[in-house]
Formats: C-alpha cells, structure tokens, sequence
C-alpha cells in the first residue's frame, strides 16, 4: 500500500513539473512586442473611434472659425435660366464679401487662444480615454488567455488525478468513492475551461469591438504577440 502512494506522488510531482516550469517562464507584465501592438491598436481605433473623431473634428473646425478666414464670410446669388429647353446656371449679380471686426481682432491679437486650448485639450484628453479602453481591452484578452490555459492545466491534473484513483482502488488503497470524487472534480475542470474559453471569446470580441476591427483584421493587429496560455 506504502508504495502505491509513493508511486502516486511521484507520480503527481512528474505531472507538476512541467506546469511549474511553464509558469516560472511566463512573463508577468508586457513584453516588449505586446507594448509595441498595444500601441498599433491605438493608432487604429483612433481612425475608427466616433468619440475621438468628433472632438478631433470640432478641435480642425473650431481652428478654421478661430482662424482669420472664420472672420470673413461671403454671400451671393446665382439665377438659373432656361435656354432653348436646357437649364443654365449664371453667376449672380452681387457678391457680398462680410467682414465680422470682433472675429477679425480676435483672430489677429490672439484673443482665441483660450478656445483653441480647449479644443486640443478636449481633443487629448478624447484619445487618453481611448488609450484606456483599448488597455483595458487588450489586458482583458491577455488574461483571457492565461486563464484558460490555467483552466486547462487544472482539467490535466485532475484527469490524472483520476486514473491515480482507478488504479489506487485496484490496488485496494482507495474505493469507488474516492474514484467517483476524482471524476466529479475532473467535470468540474472541464466545466471551468469551457467557461474560461467563453470568456476568451467575449474578451476577444469586446477588444476587437473598442479598436473597431472586425475579428480577422484583430488577428493580423495580433500576429506575434499572443501569449502562450
């Protein structure tokens, strides 16, 4: 009996090792690589995000009326005539040319500086909070899939934890019991990488929904920096 359950432990420990080892490589922040795609999924987002495209917008537009140009406006009129049956269009009589003095001396003493600052800041401080989403996204994916591979190491051992079992009660040292109670645990592992697997779905979806790609075109944003689980 004495060497059976040494032999189980041994065999346990042989199972452990390589999980062990696995863990002691895996990098526990950001490489390199993974910063440097992090910062391609901003770039992208940002030509796809509504909110940061419209502080941007108002942040070009607000220049262009704070701007000398945004001080002058011109209006006229065009008449549109009918010559042997086709429609013509001719240049209107007047054109007025309107100058707004206030806009003008604004524009030209600088007085509009208060305003463009707000513009670019509420533009900057639209991209930091895309910057965060897409973090927060992105680390979500990561830890995605570090979970399921830590789903699937526990759905291992209880497999083998199993088979230690059958062959404990075998050998007498262990009953049905004790099988049965391995195989429950060994269901709940396989429900947990399910689940951990579905998460890893979400988070992929949830990442590649903020950076506003579809799922393939996420995939080549990835290419090289998908952790090993």
């Amino acid at each position: 009996m004495k060497k059976t359950v040494l032999v189980g432990v041994l065999s346990l420990a042989l199972a452990l090792a390589p999980l062990h080892a696995q863990a002691q490589g895996s990098p526990n922040v950001l490489t390199a690589q993974q910063v440097t795609v992090f910062n391609n999924l901003v770039a992208k987002a940002k030509v796809n995000d509504p909110a940061y495209l419209s502080a941007y917008a108002k942040e070009l537009q607000g220049k262009g009326d704070a701007g000398i140009f945004g001080a002058i406006s011109a209006t006229g009129s065009v008449t549109l005539a009918t010559s042997g049956g086709f429609d013509q269009v001719a240049p209107g009589a007047r054109l007025a040319v309107g100058v707004d003095l206030q806009k003008l001396y604004a524009a030209a003493t600088g007085g509009n500086k208060a305003q463009l600052q707000a513009l670019t800041a509420s533009t900057s401080a639209a991209a930091q909070e895309l910057k965060v989403r897409v973090l927060q996204a992105y680390t979500a994916y990561l830890y995605a899939i570090r979970a399921a591979g830590v789903a699937a190491d526990g759905l291992e051992l209880n497999k083998a934890a199993v088979s230690q079992a059958t062959a404990r009660a075998q050998a007498g040292a262990a009953t049905g019991v004790d099988v049965l109670r391995a195989k429950q645990q060994e269901n709940q592992a396989d429900a947990g990488l399910y689940q951990a697997n579905l998460n890893l779905a979400v988070a992929k979806q949830q990442l590649a929904a903020v950076v506003g790609v579809e799922l393939s075109e996420l995939d080549g944003l990835l290419t090289g920096a998908k952790p090993r689980p």
